[in-house]
């Protein structure tokens, strides 16, 4: 075999230079380039929150995904740019704070007295058509089974689970330092919250 000389040189061909124990920098802002993959990944991860699977998925190896998600989710760029992809799949569903927060209220202050009631011993539920969008949201479940004996039965959704939500959306909740709840604080209305 012979000897093989010296690598011949490409012009315009450019060495990467970076440090791989310092997170570069990839926003569009420093004029760094954007690449397919990155945008994979910021698509993917948006899915499942997930770094070594939005790797693969966005196409980098097996062996170097985990390394590769972990390091991508330093760079501001990337950060960046799952941001928007979140805000984005958030408004194309319409779903805010303030709609969650309203789910969650008329779930928590739903009445069962609202939407049936009891009357010789049977229970008779209204008419849904007469039932408001509230009294609707709140069922989660209404079956009525005929035959020899008549059955009816409704379930609201869960309520206590409902109000926790909103207490801990409020800040209502007291909770101690190693996280367990120890207690609710009331507030009284133009009360400042300790």
């Amino acid at each position: 075999m012979g000897k093989r000389g010296p690598k011949p040189k490409i012009k315009g061909a450019r060495k990467r230079r970076f440090n791989k124990h310092q997170p570069v920098d990839f926003s569009q802002e420093d004029g760094a380039r954007w690449t397919e993959k990155m945008e994979l990944f910021c698509q993917e991860y948006a899915v499942d929150f997930n770094a070594s699977r939005a790797a693969r998925a966005a196409g980098y190896s097996e062996k170097t995904a985990g390394a590769i998600g972990s390091d991508n989710l330093t760079k501001p760029g990337i950060q960046k740019r799952i941001h928007e992809v979140l805000e984005e799949r958030a408004a194309a569903s319409a779903v805010t704070k303030e709609r969650i927060v309203q789910e969650l209220a008329r779930i928590a202050f739903s009445d069962l007295s609202q939407i049936c009631t009891f009357e010789d011993g049977k229970m008779v539920i209204k008419d849904t058509s007469k039932l408001d969008k509230d009294q609707r949201l709140a069922l989660a479940q209404m079956t009525q089974k005929t035959g020899n004996t008549s059955e009816k039965s409704i379930k609201l959704h869960d309520k206590a689970k409902a109000l926790e939500l909103l207490a801990r959306h409020l800040n209502l909740f007291k909770d101690g330092e190693d996280g367990k709840f120890t207690g609710v604080v009331f507030v009284t209305p133009g009360e400042d919250r300790v």
